[in-house]
């Protein structure tokens, strides 16, 4: 919830971002935000999965 959170904004985000902000890998970010694009909390606006993307909450 966390990562969610980050994004709440509404804004177009890089997964670094969140990263950085919650003080958490990467790697993590991509994992969870992987998670909340398959159960429709977030949207890509770039190629989505763990290569890129800007994603924003939904």
């Amino acid at each position: 919830m966390m990562v969610l959170g980050a994004l709440e904004d509404g804004g177009s985000h890089s997964k670094g971002e969140p990263a950085a902000r919650l003080d958490i890998g990467p790697s993590d970010v991509i994992k969870v935000v992987d998670d909340l694009l398959v159960a429709g909390y977030v949207t890509c606006a770039r190629a989505c999965g763990s290569s890129a993307g800007g994603c924003r909450s939904t």
